[in-house]
């Protein structure tokens, strides 16, 4: 079940939501039923609890306003401190496959939005292999910097000729 709530209170009784609109409308709706929680507008109030309960159960919390939406899902609603904890547990290799998969990340996402002005601006892109071969954080540095250096140039065709870069002053 997909539940949307709007000008509401929502708070938690054991396994269940209780929904209370005011003049004595209320509704209990049991989470084993529940895919997903759709907040409308910015009269609705819900506890941390809510949130948090919702999400030990995996249940996203999609928040619609007026000018933005927002999902608020389990692997997002982790704690920086339950991140750093987690990174200072892996091994040495792990690291370095995690840092290697983030800058990959970086380096297409970059190449990505260079293709996209290319496709407005009639700009030929020169696309290029993103992978990284890197076997200790010092060669990691570096080749990220190469990496970077060529899609940021690809990216500078359609930045203005006044733009100074990434450097700053």
């Amino acid at each position: 079940m997909i539940l949307i709530v709007k000008n509401a209170n929502i708070r938690r009784k054991g396994s269940d939501l209780i929904i209370n609109w005011g003049d004595n409308m209320v509704r209990q709706v049991s989470t084993l039923d529940l895919e997903l929680l759709i907040i409308v507008g910015n009269n609705v109030s819900l506890s941390s609890e809510v949130i948090n309960f919702l999400s030990s159960l995996n249940i996203p919390i999609l928040i619609h306003g007026r000018r933005t939406d927002t999902i608020l899902v389990t692997p997002f609603t982790n704690t920086i401190s339950e991140i750093r904890r987690k990174y200072y547990a892996l091994d040495e290799d792990s690291r370095l496959l995690l840092a290697r998969k983030f800058i990959e990340g970086k380096i297409r996402g970059i190449l990505n939005v260079a293709k996209y002005f290319s496709y407005i601006d009639k700009v030929v892109v020169n696309e290029f292999e993103v992978r990284l071969k890197a076997r200790d954080r010092k060669s990691l540095i570096l080749e990220e910097a190469e990496l970077s250096k060529m899609a940021w140039e690809e990216l500078r065709k359609f930045m203005p000729k006044e733009f100074p870069g990434r450097k700053l002053g």
